[in-house]
């Protein structure tokens, strides 16, 4: 089952429930150009997707189709393969997440699995990597193959008559970008950006992608904050007006958090004992997003000047200065 709603003049979300128990309903959205349609991160690959995009698309016949997506993740471009093979439809993203499509995220991951599993004993990780490797499988079975992907241009990107903003905000993933719809004002802002009740996490300091950073999140939410926006179309979640209030709040959180991390560090710890001191529930894969983002936050810490690193058999250990 799935829905469809016009949340704006041409724009319409299409929502469809994941196949991964753990995993939230993704928010897809088809715009009605001149002549053509642009469809932003087409959601799941699963029948039930393909379904929904059958019946929706019916009737615009053989109406070309350009998918755009806010970055490498399955929950987001899972569908592209379908839209390619059933549609013809053109499928771009930004080259940084490029490969990610192409091979599929854990693919990726898999090519790059000494280096992340060093990574993973950076923050203090042990006897749970196995673990976390293991409940990637899941991710794995979701992969759709994409044949062609091309590359998001910089900056304005022209569709049937729609103009677009390509708006690059790595954090999420290093090749994560928003869109912003000039004409209605509204900024698809796929994970970058999420409603008041979620959070995103980032992948640079969960998997060593790099320029995937707390730093780099942060200066691209302040590329966000100067938009004129009338609606944030995000990618999980209910739509919601106020950028700049959400962004502050973002911002004001991660602040709220360095000062608590600051407080635990009154004796050398890892990041992944001062996450299991924040979250004892938090394990596996949930463990290892909450032992990213208190990574992400030292290292902005550190860069402040207010603790200090120690690495130790391949392990970092953290404490205030």
């Amino acid at each position: 089952m799935g829905s469809v709603e016009e949340v704006s003049p041409g724009i319409f979300l299409l929502q469809v429930p994941s196949p991964l128990e753990e995993m939230p309903i993704s928010s897809s959205y088809l715009i009605q150009g001149e002549g053509g349609l642009v469809l932003i991160d087409p959601g799941y690959p699963s029948r039930a997707t393909e379904g929904l995009l059958k019946e929706v698309l019916v009737p615009y016949g053989t109406t070309p189709i350009t998918v755009l997506l806010t970055h490498g993740h399955v929950d987001h471009y899972g569908a592209a393969g379908f839209l390619q093979r059933s549609y013809g439809a053109r499928i771009m993203v930004h080259e940084r997440d490029r490969e990610k499509v192409l091979l599929g995220a854990v693919q990726e991951l898999e090519m790059r699995r000494q280096q992340v599993q060093r990574h993973w004993r950076l923050l203090g990780l042990g006897e749970e990597i196995d673990e976390i490797w293991e409940g990637l499988e899941a991710f794995r079975r979701l992969y759709a193959r994409v044949r062609e992907v091309d590359p998001l241009p910089q900056g304005e990107l022209e569709l049937y008559g729609l103009r677009f903003r390509v708006i690059p905000t790595p954090g999420h993933t290093s090749g994560s970008c928003s869109f912003y719809e000039e004409g209605r004002k509204v900024l698809f802002s796929g994970d970058t950006l999420l409603p008041p009740e979620m959070e995103t996490w980032l992948s640079g300091p969960a998997f060593g992608e790099r320029g995937a950073g707390l730093g780099d999140y942060l200066k691209a939410l302040g590329r966000l904050e100067g938009l004129e926006v009338s609606e944030v179309l995000p990618g999980h979640g209910p739509p919601f007006s106020d950028v700049r209030g959400r962004v502050r709040e973002v911002i004001l959180r991660c602040r709220r958090h360095g000062a608590e991390l600051l407080e635990s560090l009154g004796r050398p710890c890892t990041a992944a004992q001062l996450a299991r001191e924040l979250d004892p529930e938090a394990r596996g894969f949930r463990g290892l997003l909450l032992t990213g983002e208190v990574f992400g936050l030292l290292e902005e810490l550190r860069g402040r000047g207010e603790v200090t690193s120690t690495a130790v058999d391949g392990t970092l250990w953290w404490r205030r200065t």
